[in-house]
């Protein structure tokens, strides 16, 4: 049968459990519990071990809810969780100092001949090449017709707005619509013009034959 002095305690330990809320600190459930009237239990620790035991559990049940409603953070006392992920912020501008993506720089450009020259009284269209004595050109049609000839390697001059010789070209498929093209010395070291006709004056005009 139970006696008074523990059914006091009984009591009392259920008021206080119902005292405990989910967002109480250890610390605090612990301080409250130590309220207990010390002398008390000395007296009776005897007989009132089972209820000891009933505290420490509701004690430990309590800490748990703590835990529980922290995230799983690092609680004082020695009671551990779970460490959080971290969240990444996919919104964040990154940082000044970092060098944008590059910029791709093998794109073909069309440029103009250098000093305006023409390959056959025509503009050609170009572009140039890691080499810069050299362009790989074309022209829409050659100036007369062909017929049935394969113009493949056929040179010719390129004049430049001076009407003077400043290299020359050789065509690279039948029609001499594509050329490769040399500027200055390049040409000669081609052998598309010759050394003593580089720099000449010449007609910007087409000249047959």
């Amino acid at each position: 049968m139970t006696s008074t002095l523990e059914h006091e305690i009984a009591v009392y330990l259920r008021s206080q459990a119902q005292r405990v809320e989910v967002t109480d600190e250890l610390d605090a459930i612990e301080n409250d519990f130590l309220l207990l009237p010390r002398a008390r239990v000395v007296l009776r620790h005897r007989r009132l071990a089972p209820v000891l035991g009933v505290a420490a559990a509701m004690l430990m049940i309590g800490g748990l809810a703590v835990v529980a409603q922290r995230g799983g953070e690092t609680l004082p006392g020695g009671a551990f969780g779970s460490v959080p992920d971290p969240v990444v912020d996919v919104t964040a501008t990154p940082p000044a100092n970092l060098a944008p993506f590059p910029v791709a720089t093998d794109v073909p450009v069309e440029v103009l001949l250098p000093d305006g020259a023409v390959l056959n009284g025509v503009v050609p269209s170009c572009i140039a090449t890691a080499d810069p004595g050299v362009f790989e050109c074309s022209i829409d049609a050659f100036p007369e017709p062909l017929g049935t000839l394969d113009y493949t390697g056929y040179t010719s001059v390129i004049v430049d707005d001076t009407s003077h010789v400043s290299g020359g070209c050789r065509a690279t498929n039948s029609d001499a619509t594509e050329y490769l093209c040399y500027v200055g010395d390049r040409a000669v070291d081609e052998f598309v013009v010759s050394s003593g006709y580089l720099g000449q004056y010449s007609p910007r005009e087409y000249a047959a034959g």
